[in-house]
Order: C-alpha cells, then structure tokens, then sequence
C-alpha cells in the first residue's frame, strides 16, 4: 500500500528521518525504494527464492 511514492513524498518534509521499506520487497522492487529514499529495505520471503537471491545479491552490489 506504501510504494515508492510514500517514500518520496515523506522525503520532502521529512529529509532527515531515516525509513525502511518492509513488506512486498523482492528483486523486482527492491531498487525502487532507496531511489525514492528509503534507507534500507527488508525483503522476507524473496530470500527463499533462489532467483530472488541471485537478483538481490547483484541489486546489493550497486
């Protein structure tokens, strides 16, 4: 429910609170949410998924 968007409209009054993105993270999201200012996302059941890791790993290296 709290994409992206929420992220980065919070950013705008709120620069200097730090936010974790948790909940419907996985490799084809992840990269979205430090780029709308999050500060870390958590991921849960992606890191079941062998392809899910792979991806993850190659996003963590950027």
């Amino acid at each position: 429910m709290l994409g992206p968007d929420w992220f980065r409209a919070m950013r705008g009054p709120f620069p200097e609170v730090p936010s974790i993105a948790t909940g419907g993270i996985d490799a084809s999201n992840a990269a979205a949410y430090p780029a709308a200012g999050a500060k870390a996302v958590a991921v849960g059941p992606a890191l079941e998924d062998p392809d899910q890791l792979r991806c993850l790993a190659d996003l963590s290296k950027h």
